[in-house]
């Protein structure tokens, strides 16, 4: 598992300490936690007036402040998970594209297989994760082969 800020304070500390923001909208807020000794910032996109656009700016702002941004999307669908990704949460390192392919794919050894809905591909062109129309499993994969988000 790739190490980030949160790994190292329970390691060093034996817990990571944090703040869920509801509406302190500025894009300086990560520097203002790392000031106060914050290790992750939580951003709920669903009980909150978080939005994406917003996040594209704190996340921006808050490169480098060694605070791990938290990312709750309203569902673990690709609707709702691209925008975040989008927004920086992996910023630098993640590229979205959207294409489309009707019918199968021909891979070797395997054969004919339908094309999938979501497609992590890692640094070196092997899949690193596959999506059906869910998320899961894709922040373990963007973390083990891009880095923690944010780091």
């Amino acid at each position: 598992m790739t190490e980030n800020a949160l790994s190292r304070a329970i390691a060093d500390r034996g817990a990571a300490v944090g703040c869920m923001l509801f509406e302190f909208d500025t894009p300086r807020v990560m520097r203002l936690l790392a000031a106060a000794g914050a290790d992750f910032a939580l951003f709920d996109l669903e009980h909150t007036a978080w939005d994406v656009e917003s996040l594209r700016h704190v996340y921006a702002a808050g490169r480098g402040t060694g605070v791990h941004p938290i990312t709750r999307v309203v569902r673990a669908e690709y609707t709702h998970v691209a925008p975040a990704l989008d927004a920086g949460a992996w910023a630098g390192r993640v590229r979205h594209l959207a294409t489309s392919y009707d019918g199968a794919w021909e891979l070797p050894v395997l054969g004919e297989v339908a094309a999938p809905t979501a497609v992590l591909v890692r640094p070196d062109g092997y899949v690193a994760w596959v999506g059906e129309d869910t998320a899961e499993g894709l922040s373990e994969a963007l973390a083990t082969w891009c880095g923690a988000a944010g780091g």
